[in-house]
């Protein structure tokens, strides 16, 4: 930007000298009124350019980036400060800036919500000690937590004898744990995929299985 302007000044500098040569010389000496212009536009931006000037933009572009930082915005470029003054629309990929990339549970929706709980332990994968998994199963694992649930205990009771990881083919996960002498498998997923192997809920169509 600023050097653009000093360009747009030298170059101006040299047309006003050009048609002032023209206008005392006469246009048969074009050429040397040319080359005259031209060279003393150079030499005076050149002189008016000082040699801290680098330091100076330096300077100033830091202190643009610590006030876009106040404002809680990461700006990775010095040279990027600069144009972002005139930026008008700005397109991003939301998660990890727009938002943290963190799950919440408002609430459940479920006629046993104990067993619901008890599902969200069991059916995942996210590390109890940690936290370190993916953002829904912990989200899932802290709001069990929250509700009073011992997670690890949980998981000691009741060991994995399967599990199906969940894909994007398949749209669900299911984990068969031993409960009560018997297995009991219990599946995380898509909503129209548990609709339609649940038994006494409207399926995805409307109709009762």
């Amino acid at each position: 930007m600023f050097g653009t302007q000093i360009a747009k000044g030298v170059l101006a500098l040299a047309v006003v000298l050009l048609m002032g040569g023209l206008a005392i010389e006469g246009v048969h000496r074009l050429g040397h009124i040319f080359l005259f212009s031209v060279a003393l536009a150079l030499a005076l931006a050149v002189a008016a350019i000082p040699e801290g000037l680098p330091a100076v933009l330096t300077l100033a572009l830091a202190l643009g980036v610590e006030r876009m930082a106040n404002a809680k915005a990461a700006v990775r470029r010095l040279s990027a400060v600069e144009p972002l003054g005139s930026v008008t629309v700005i397109t991003t990929d939301k998660t990890g800036t727009l938002t943290e990339n963190r799950m919440h549970v408002k609430g459940i929706d479920s006629p046993d919500e104990a067993r619901a709980l008890r599902a969200m332990v069991l059916a995942n994968d996210a590390e109890i000690d940690t936290g370190a998994g993916d953002p829904l199963e912990v989200a899932l694992l802290a709001h069990a937590q929250a509700q009073g649930v011992d997670a690890a205990a949980l998981r000691e009771q009741h060991p994995r004898f399967g599990v199906l990881p969940f894909d994007s083919a398949i749209k669900f996960m299911r984990v068969t744990v031993a409960e009560q002498d018997r297995h009991v498998s219990y599946l995380k997923g898509a909503p129209e995929v548990l609709l339609a192997r649940s038994r006494g809920l409207p399926r995805a169509g409307g109709r009762g299985q």
